[in-house]
């Protein structure tokens, strides 16, 4: 049983290290806005226009 909670201990100690590792080095706080697919520019039309009535 002891095995088993000295590893929780460690595995959650290793989690917050690189976490508080992250934050300490990391080059800009805010969030990166970009929209998915087509490399970030806008969307010309919607998805599902693309595919022929048949689909």
């Amino acid at each position: 049983m002891a095995g088993i909670a000295s590893t929780l201990l460690v595995g959650l100690f290793l989690i917050l290290a690189a976490s508080g590792v992250h934050l300490a080095t990391v080059l800009e706080r805010t969030l990166l806005r970009t929209l998915s697919l087509k490399s970030g520019w806008a969307p010309r039309a919607h998805a599902l226009s693309r595919f022929h009535l048949r689909w």
